[in-house]
């Protein structure tokens, strides 16, 4: 599930993704990866930092498992629109990649693949699949950088 909230002219965008029922331990393991990941990106996020840093932690965490950053989406600038600069990639590339400064509010959004990276839009227009069928996750938080480091904005309850 995707979703945001737009208050007083801003945006935040978030998402998690969540087995029904009882799911299997290595589908379980995967969705946990992507969570890792995320949080271990948005606990290196601070002032003076690249965002090709967040994006290598990611792409590390992701592909140990065996896993696929999908490439064709990306997190993002969030302010008084839903998408803006920086992009977030969830692997590192060789574009120019800002430094993080305080009050910078961006999504960290990994979404990764079981199998093939690449990605494919139905025929609705909206939905977008595996281009080999094979599962994919994501999770998403808005965080601003303070001072010190980052602060989630997208916080939900336990």
């Amino acid at each position: 599930m995707d979703c945001g909230v737009f208050y007083k002219g801003f945006h935040t965008d978030s998402a998690i993704t969540k087995g029904v029922g009882n799911i299997e331990p290595f589908k379980q393991k995967f969705i946990t990866t992507c969570e890792k990941a995320l949080q271990r990106a948005i606990e290196a996020a601070r002032p003076g930092i690249r965002v090709r840093q967040l994006s290598k932690i990611i792409q590390e965490i992701v592909e140990k498992e065996g896993y696929a950053p999908i490439r064709d989406m990306v997190g993002h600038g969030v302010g008084q629109n839903l998408h803006e600069d920086p992009c977030v990639y969830n692997f590192v590339n060789d574009e120019p990649s800002p430094v993080l400064q305080p009050g910078m509010t961006i999504a960290i959004e990994p979404i990764i693949s079981m199998g093939d990276y690449r990605i494919k839009t139905l025929r609705d227009g909206w939905t977008t699949v595996t281009v080999d069928g094979s599962l994919a996750a994501q999770v998403e938080h808005t965080i601003v950088i303070t001072e010190k480091g980052s602060e989630i904005l997208t916080k939900r309850p336990n």
